[in-house]
């Protein structure tokens, strides 16, 4: 693969002190910039006794206490500074999706609402993390992976990604043995932004899905927007984002069998066209890419991968339209509650799994990873998996 496009990255949240002067400069950056992350959260995990926080998932919402106790903090972080400076600040956590928080803030006679989330201690504002007092949440990268009796095993990946592809054509068919002895979950990586969209705005045009539309914003992002006004980012673009909705689709409406069968099919048709292509990059407007190959390919396809595997293409249609953009706003929180910026990233049991050996990414290895974390070892423990006569990569898609 074409190393500048993609790269491995390490996973880590740097906490930095910050200035007032640092502070008001990322303020006014999303300001005067407009770096808005939109849509965006984290959950929490069990906070110590003494906190005024409680445990809750990303869309479980917080207590009235709790919501006034985090904008107290927020409030008492910025306000002042915002004072100084002649400005004011207002402060909202969303009960429903904390905590999502929304920020108004006026500087030089300017106002906008910033959204803002929390996670790891920090307060993040256009992507930059503001420590605050009090335990929030808590890192798990360097934690040991506990045992289960069914190991919570997710995949954080992208639908285009040739490392994320790889990574499920080695794990996929041993989770097929596994079965019900974990409990796994697929998650995509995707960033929605609804304003995001300003330039070379068109149709996404496919057989028998209307209503979808695609642009970029001002740094060149490559945004799917539906009707609804949701539009979603993937670093491979438009083409990326439309699999992946449509992978979400598969997996709701018929379950994680027929989603396993479903990326077995389509899974080493995209990654032969991205090594004949040598490598995928993120897509530029009127550039013709690997995405366009990739995805008239599957169209010519997914008529007999759908007959093959009893999908009724109406029922995927359908809920591409309805359906796809909550689901993947819903993946976006997960994703960055975790702190995810590679596809494929593997989490067993709330701990990222990077057991990787020499072979890389291997049947074997997964294997391992699962029973390793299980109480009892499942049956699936016993089998043999064959390795591949080459090296596989572990490497990721960055979105950094």
């Amino acid at each position: 693969m074409d190393s500048k496009h993609e790269h491995e990255r390490t996973e880590h949240h740097k906490t930095a002190g910050f200035s007032q002067n640092q502070v008001l400069l990322v303020l006014f950056a999303s300001l005067v910039v407009g770096l808005l992350i939109g849509f965006i959260g984290f959950k929490l995990t069990a906070p110590p006794a003494s906190t005024a926080y409680v445990n809750t998932g990303a869309s479980s919402g917080l207590s009235a206490s709790d919501q006034a106790a985090l904008q107290a903090q927020i409030q008492g972080v910025l306000g002042p500074v915002l004072s100084q400076q002649g400005g004011s600040l207002s402060v909202n956590v969303a009960s429903s999706e904390a905590p999502i928080v929304n920020l108004t803030a006026t500087i030089n006679g300017s106002t906008q609402s910033i959204p803002a989330f929390v996670y790891n201690n920090q307060l993040y504002i256009a992507t930059q993390g503001i420590p605050l007092s009090g335990n929030l949440s808590s890192s798990t990268s360097s934690k040991p992976i506990s045992k289960s009796a069914v190991p919570n095993v997710q995949l954080y990946v992208m639908g285009y990604c040739p490392f994320g592809t790889q990574s499920e054509l080695s794990a996929v068919p041993v989770l097929q043995k596994f079965g019900s002895t974990v409990n796994f979950t697929p998650i995509f990586i995707v960033t929605p932004n609804a304003s995001a969209v300003t330039s070379n705005v068109q149709n996404f045009s496919f057989s028998g899905i209307n209503g979808l539309t695609q642009g970029y914003d001002s740094n060149g992002l490559n945004y799917l927007c539906w009707p609804n006004g949701v539009c979603i980012n993937s670093l491979h673009g438009t083409d990326e984002v439309f699999e992946d909705a449509v992978q979400s689709c598969v997996l709701k409406n018929y379950g994680l069998n027929t989603w396993y069968n479903y990326t077995l099919a389509v899974d080493p048709a995209i990654s032969g066209l991205e090594i004949a292509a040598g490598g995928i990059s993120p897509p530029s407007p009127g550039v013709s890419n690997v995405q366009d190959k990739i995805i008239a390919n599957l169209t010519s396809m997914l008529p007999g991968i759908f007959s093959s595997l009893n999908i009724n293409s109406s029922v995927i249609d359908k809920c591409v339209l309805n359906d796809a953009p909550q689901m993947l706003e819903s993946n976006a929180v997960q994703s960055l509650s975790a702190g995810v910026q590679g596809s494929p990233t593997w989490f067993i049991n709330g701990v990222q799994f990077t057991d990787y050996g020499a072979q890389g990414r291997t049947p074997t290895i997964y294997q391992q990873g699962f029973c390793n974390a299980m109480n009892t070892p499942a049956s699936a423990c016993n089998l043999t998996f064959q390795s591949p006569v080459t090296a596989t990569s572990a490497a990721q898609c960055s979105t950094g």
